[in-house]
């Protein structure tokens, strides 16, 4: 390098001398010239020297001129030669203090596979962006000059770029049958025909909820799931609040203000026309203002968001009998039994939960007593047909796509086998997972021992990350490589899905075989997260 940057001098300084040595010798010769004319020579009669005029101001000034006009190109030169001498030059890179990490080699990779992600993260890097004076730029703006959002996302990322492409590869496995599995789906919940119409018709709103909360992870009128205990985390328990709406609680809240009025009258055709796909008639219009008064009043009684994001607040730990005491109007136990139902748990009024919001379900008890049975059923089977109708015929997705578009701004519709293959993926990951590696690895042995290799490389890596981080003291260091030891190979590849059958009943409610996560582990999502409590009664 430094060899390049001499030649480099050398074939710049060589013409600027040159062009130098040129100048002055031409200004030199203009001098010579001028005097030459304007005197005479030795043996000329002074007669003849007494003729000759003195030289002129303007030839001085020509002189000058030319002088000066040599001088400046000179510099300008000098300048151009010292810029590209600068240019040319080798640079220090930024100055940073040298780690473990810079000699560390374990973690390096030479696989085909390995090279491809190197040229591809070579490509994603603008080399003119000095990367001391922008690093993210230097790195990453190639790829964020390149990458396109797609039509149906809000931003983009490599994350959602892999997904996607799993997403592609796994959607033939899954095809729409029109409305008929929706209205399969709501007769199983005790609703053969939505909206209802006839206002004094019974339902058992809370056996309805429950199988609904356990099968589709339903979010409507109380929010129920099993997750680790916020203040020990050896343990899973239940935590129970207040769900979402099918609309922002702002909208809900203001329904007759503007904005909100408009968005609330879109919020019901949406409702509307859902209805009519279901074979409905012009009857349900009224059944739409029913359902959607019903929620604007959840939200209404619903707990403001500083008390939501308050973890202190919403912690509230009671036994199941002292709950009943304080809201008699719901049958606790009963409802929280009909969501365990199928996993091998059951809960007495002696077992524990965590109430997060006390003051709703109090409100929603009240408001429950003032509020026909047929309002709620319908209202919980429009939650029901809100989350799975987008996933049958194209008009209930069309319906969402109107709504979206005024609300969200939305500029195109999702497409549907994206959409089933997400809802699969949640639901069923195990199944999904399995499916997918069957069908790229058809040897079972190749197909373990890829795995497994992979899962070893994994664990070496992360034992590698737990020696070079400086945060963690020794005691957790220690206890983190003790639960990496521990960690199992069969959390990476589920070996007990030997058949390839998938129930077609959506939902977890016949899958026993899953293991309760170690303390160090992960919490299983859907209704398969009550499996822990198992082990752990409370």
């Amino acid at each position: 390098m430094h060899r390049s940057v001499e030649a480099v001098e050398d074939a710049l300084l060589s013409p600027l001398i040159s062009i130098c040595l040129q100048l002055n010798w031409f200004a030199l010769k203009s001098r010579n010239y001028a005097s030459e004319s304007f005197s005479a020579p030795p043996n000329e009669p002074h007669r003849s020297r007494a003729r000759r005029p003195p030289p002129s101001k303007a030839d001085n000034f020509l002189n000058t001129c030319v002088t000066i006009v040599a001088v400046l190109i000179v510099v300008t030169l000098i300048v151009m030669g010292f810029i590209l001498l600068k240019c040319f030059s080798v640079q220090e890179v930024c100055n940073r203090t040298i780690t473990i990490s810079d000699t560390n080699t374990s973690l390096s990779c030479e696989s085909e596979e390995c090279k491809a992600y190197a040229l591809l993260m070579r490509s994603s890097k603008l080399d003119f962006q000095e990367a001391c004076e922008d690093f993210y730029e230097h790195v990453c703006g190639g790829w964020t000059r390149m990458a396109k959002v797609a039509p149906d996302e809000v931003f983009k990322s490599v994350a959602r770029d892999t997904r996607r492409a799993v997403e592609d590869q796994v959607s033939d496995l899954r095809n729409s049958k029109g409305t008929k599995p929706l209205e399969d789906l709501l007769a199983h919940y005790e609703l053969p025909h939505w909206p209802v119409v006839n206002r004094t018709q019974q339902f058992r709103v809370f056996y309805m909820l429950g199988n609904a909360v356990r099968d589709l992870r339903l979010d409507a009128l109380i929010s129920v799931s099993a997750q680790l205990d916020y203040h020990n985390s050896e343990r899973y328990i239940l935590y129970i609040g207040q769900p979402s709406f099918g609309v922002e609680t702002a909208v809900l809240r203001g329904r007759y203000r503007t904005p909100f009025f408009r968005i609330l009258h879109r919020y019901k055709l949406y409702i509307y026309r859902c209805a009519l796909l279901l074979g409905a008639n012009v009857a349900a219009a009224d059944i739409v203002n029913d359902i959607v008064s019903f929620e604007a009043k959840l939200a209404a009684i619903s707990e403001p968001p500083t008390v939501v994001r308050n973890p202190q607040s919403v912690y509230n730990l009671m036994s199941l009998k002292m709950l009943e005491g304080a809201i008699p109007e719901i049958r606790w136990v009963y409802f929280l039994n009909i969501v365990l139902k199928d996993v091998g748990v059951s809960l007495d009024l002696d077992d524990h939960v965590v109430v997060m919001h006390p003051l709703y379900l109090k409100r929603l008890s009240r408001l429950l007593k003032e509020v026909p049975s047929s309002t709620v059923a319908n209202y919980i089977g429009w939650r029901i047909v809100q989350t799975m109708g987008i996933h049958t015929m194209d008009r209930f997705r069309r319906s969402r796509f109107r709504f979206d578009r005024y609300r969200y701004l939305v500029q195109d519709i999702v497409e549907l086998p994206r959409e089933c293959v997400r809802l699969t993926s949640q639901m069923l990951f195990f199944a999904v997972g399995r499916l997918y590696f069957d069908r790229h690895i058809s040897k079972p042995a190749e197909r373990y021992r890829k795995v497994y290799d992979l899962a070893e490389e994994v664990r070496d890596a992360f034992a590698v990350l737990i020696d070079m981080n400086t945060w963690m003291d020794v005691e957790t260091k220690d206890r983190a490589r003790q639960k990496l030891t521990d960690l199992r190979k069969e959390e990476f590849f589920v070996s007990f899905l030997k058949v390839l059958l998938i129930h077609s009943r959506i939902g977890f409610s016949k899958l026993r075989n899953v293991r309760r996560a170690p303390d160090f582990g992960k919490a299983v999502k859907n209704h398969a997260d009550v499996l822990s409590l198992q082990r752990y009664k409370i």
